[in-house]
């Protein structure tokens, strides 16, 4: 029996139908293994760093692990990225793969899988080490700078390598809104042929100094009454306007945006689904050009429609940073015009389709009319100009119309089907109009026109687009109004503290560490160079930070105040509980108010269980605190993140001390007393069968 292992189930239902009789298939569910969440899990020096298998990893390894120690040969067919390949190399390790081999490919078709498996190779070491540098500094960062700048700041933040930087651009976009200024200007326009077509005055000779508009409104009246015109020049000449390229991931996320109405996320989602069905090709791409393949197989569709085909093979240019691992996304069968199992991802696929298919199109050809038309009146001359555009050839358009963009202008001026008159003709305007116009503050961003935006800057990755919007979005940094991102005062605090303190919170930063994490995918920059400059940065950035003195001080100890959010109530406390001190001020509006009394009574349950947990934390718990049920819920809600991580069983220890003594391994960290029960699992699952803990109920929180 030969295995393969792929990350979904979805895809495996779909290559195991493609690969017959004699293999198995089966999925990882993704990532085996994961950095626990309550350490910083990154060894210092080396800054290797220390795994566990998570809750759902650790069925997977249970399940594959007797069907790779069976396998005749075992693939390893994770997805064609630096995520697929980490988790390739976890299932290597976890599962105790001695031979195998890796094999990737960009479609589900019986053609992808047969070039796939004729060109195996070993898990590539650099795109691991790339994906684990990304982990790492991400880790860094999190961990590092969120507790110091929430105690600077007040209020619970996080801080993100690529989060942080995209609130600023939120930010710094609504604060030039806020203090944008209104320009009111004029134009003028002329009609002819009773507005059958019209003709745009000219301003630009009119202009005065730095000026970009016209402001003197009477100017604008002289020029809108123009009647008497004469025809100074004419062109007549075909334009020829090419197709948009294929779709990279950014762009896909942006024109579902525009053209569906999908958030990120949910077109992230159904790209995932159409390819794992075998539908289009592997969607996380940054590449804008097809393979000679795809080419070759739209063309061929296309001339079998009658379609006329560019006689030339189309290349766009590469963005910035590009990685160009991946094809751009097309159809797998691009005879199959509709795919998907519902509507929403059928009208991806659609859009999908329409774009790869017209990129192999002939160009549009438009015969464009333009007109210079002058006036002259009491002494001054007005130029006017005209321009029409009519389709004559559709090329591409036969597939597929312009599409939106979330910044287009819907008040783009059409000047109607103008005729081609020779210079020297006379012709009068039936009506003049003067226009009054005012200037526009820039628009707010979209979640689709953000994405645009990171991936002008090189910040992110086409795996990590939607992520980041979503992730700036369910923490509250910002909020979506009318399709809009506004940012909150959570968003402003957050790019308020880390801009101007922290190197990672500035553009340049983030898109030069994005640029060496892809030179150790090439092999060019080393892991731990990487992260301990990012180490060090740190260090002395805190090392500042802790000379601040904070925002709210504690009318008690003189610590930081921070605010608390619970439920349904939040509350300013103070950050020296750990100590002690138990001083809670209410919250008036995002500012420390009144100390609470604490008249009232806190039930039994309640003080059980915070009996319970300051048993577990360490942590003193007071008199005065447990004659309160405010200040006691207070007190619950900050001590429940500093619940140590639970120590190993004793069955776990002493299983870990007989595969120590019996095969001379290396022990677990912390080993003995102060292993994790979530070490020690992830050390047995590695060297050993994980031995039967008894169940134990869990604590219910008050």
């Amino acid at each position: 029996m030969k295995l393969m292992i792929v990350e979904s189930p979805t895809k495996a239902k779909k290559i195991g139908s493609l690969l017959g009789a004699g293999w198995r298939v089966e999925a990882s569910m993704g990532h085996i293994v994961d950095l626990p969440a309550d350490q910083m899990a990154i060894e210092p020096q080396t800054y290797q760093l220390t795994y566990v298998p998570s809750e759902r990893g650790s069925s997977v390894i249970s399940k594959l692990k007797p069907l790779a120690a069976e396998a005749s040969a075992i693939y390893l067919a994770t997805d064609p990225d630096r995520e697929g390949e980490a988790i390739s190399a976890h299932l290597k390790r976890y599962l105790r793969i001695e031979r195998y081999q890796r094999v990737t490919f960009n479609e589900i078709t019986e053609a992808g899988l047969k070039a796939a498996l004729a060109a195996p190779r070993p898990i590539d070491r650099r795109l691991v080490a790339a994906q684990e540098a990304r982990r790492a500094a991400d880790r860094l960062i999190g961990y590092r700078v969120s507790f110091p700048i929430s105690t600077a700041a007040g209020q619970s933040l996080t801080a993100g390598r690529c989060q942080s930087p995209a609130v600023r651009l939120v930010v710094e976009r609504q604060n030039e809104i806020d203090s944008f200024k209104v320009t009111d200007h004029f134009s003028a326009l002329a009609e002819f042929d009773g507005g059958a077509w019209t003709a745009d005055w000219q301003t630009k000779p009119f202009l005065q100094g730095d000026d970009e508009y016209i402001l003197d409104q009477r100017l604008a009246e002289r020029a809108a009454a123009c009647r008497a015109f004469v025809v100074k020049a004419s062109a007549e000449k075909p334009v020829a306007k090419g197709p948009p390229a294929p779709f990279t991931t950014s762009a896909l996320l942006q024109a579902a945006g525009a053209t569906l109405g999908y958030p990120p996320a949910l077109t992230q989602k159904l790209a995932q689904s159409l390819f794992e069905a075998g539908l289009i090709t592997y969607h996380r791409t940054d590449n804008p050009n097809l393979s000679d393949d795809g080419m070759a197989a739209i063309a061929s569709f296309a001339e079998g429609q009658g379609w006329q085909v560019s006689e030339k093979k189309r290349r766009w240019p590469l963005p910035e940073g590009a990685q160009e691992a991946h094809e751009a996304i097309r159809p797998t069968h691009v005879e199959d015009r509709d795919g998907g199992e519902d509507d929403k991802q059928k009208a991806l696929y659609r859009l999908i389709w329409q774009r790869a298919v017209a990129s192999q199109l002939a160009d549009a050809v438009y015969k464009t009319v333009t007109l210079d038309l002058a006036a002259d009146a009491n002494g001054e001359s007005f130029l006017f100009r005209a321009r029409s555009a009519e389709l004559v050839r559709p090329g591409w358009k036969v597939v597929a119309a312009d599409e939106k963009s979330d910044d287009d202008d819907d008040e783009e001026a059409s000047n109607g089907r103008v005729p081609l008159l020779q210079p020297g003709t006379s012709v009068t305007a039936t009506n003049g109009k003067i226009l009054r116009k005012a200037t526009k503050p820039p628009r707010r961003y979209t979640e689709t026109s953000l994405i645009r935006k990171l991936e002008q800057m090189g910040i992110g990755r086409p795996s990590t687009f939607a992520a980041i919007v979503s992730n700036i979005c369910n923490k509250k940094y910002v909020v979506v109004e009318k399709r809009y991102l506004v940012p909150t005062s959570s968003g402003r605090a957050i790019v308020g503290n880390l801009v101007g303190r922290f190197d990672f919170a500035e553009y340049d930063f983030t898109k030069d560490l994005e640029k060496r994490l892809d030179l150790i995918a090439d092999g060019k920059e080393n892991y731990l160079a990487v992260i301990a400059d990012l180490d060090q940065r740190l260090d002395v950035e805190l090392g500042k930070l802790a000379a601040i003195k904070p925002a709210h001080p504690c009318p008690a100890c003189g610590k930081a105040l921070r605010l608390v959010t619970a439920k349904s109530r939040s509350f300013f406390g103070c950050s020296g509980y750990r100590d002690g001190c138990m001083v809670i001020c209410e919250n008036d509006k995002g500012k420390p108010g009144a100390v609470v009394e604490r008249t009232d009574t806190p039930s039994e349950k309640q003080i059980a269980y915070a009996q319970t947990l300051a048993k577990e934390t360490g942590l003193s718990l007071t008199e005065d605190v447990l004659g309160s049920s405010k200040a006691l819920s207070a007190w619950i809600d900050t001590s429940r993140a500093a619940v140590p991580p639970r120590p190993a069983s004793e069955a776990q220890c002493a299983y870990i001390a007989k595969l120590i003594e019996q095969k001379g391994l290396k022990p677990p960290a912390g080993w003995p007393d102060g292993v994790t029960s979530d070490v020690a699992g992830a050390f047995l699952t590695k060297h050993g069968e994980k031995p039967k803990v008894k169940a134990t109920r869990k604590r219910k929180a008050s």
